[in-house]
């Protein structure tokens, strides 16, 4: 509201406080019907207005103090950092002790791929031997053989 010279504002419209009516104010201009306003109205407002300011400034202080209590925006920020640090760390150490195993894995794959393939090998030399062993032996019945004709 504002009160300069003998008019007050209220809502954007002026109204004087003159006016033929006892204890009654009038707009001038508005939307429809008589613009006339009594003291008693208008106090009325005033202090409905002053109540409500009123509220909403306590509301306003109750919603400062809870963001004055939150968390600032910095720390939280840091801890996320670290939270994030973190995971990665893990994640990191994780995918490290899994390729150690994974190249102990593959180090095996081969020892085991040698030791089947040494194992082929001594299938064959032993194989090799027995047919050796086979011809020697033959050849020792043979060579026996002839010695038992030439005595």
């Amino acid at each position: 509201m504002n009160n300069q010279n003998n008019v007050i504002t209220m809502e954007g419209l002026p109204f004087t406080s003159s006016s033929t009516v006892t204890g009654r104010q009038s707009f001038v201009g508005g939307n429809g019907g008589d613009g006339i306003v009594d003291r008693e109205t208008k106090s009325y407002v005033d202090r409905s207005m002053d109540a409500v300011k009123a509220q909403n400034d306590a509301r306003f202080i109750e919603v400062l103090s809870r963001l004055d209590q939150m968390p600032k925006f910095w720390p939280l920020v840091f801890s996320g950092f670290i939270g994030i640090a973190g995971a990665i760390g893990i994640v990191f150490a994780i995918l490290s002790y899994a390729s150690d195993r994974f190249d102990g894995g593959l180090s095996a794959g081969v020892i085991l791929e040698d030791s089947r393939q040494n194992s082929v090998r001594i299938n064959q030399m032993f194989n090799a031997a027995k047919s050796r062993d086979a011809r020697i032996e033959a050849i020792l019945k043979a060579a026996e053989s002839d010695n038992k004709i030439t005595e």
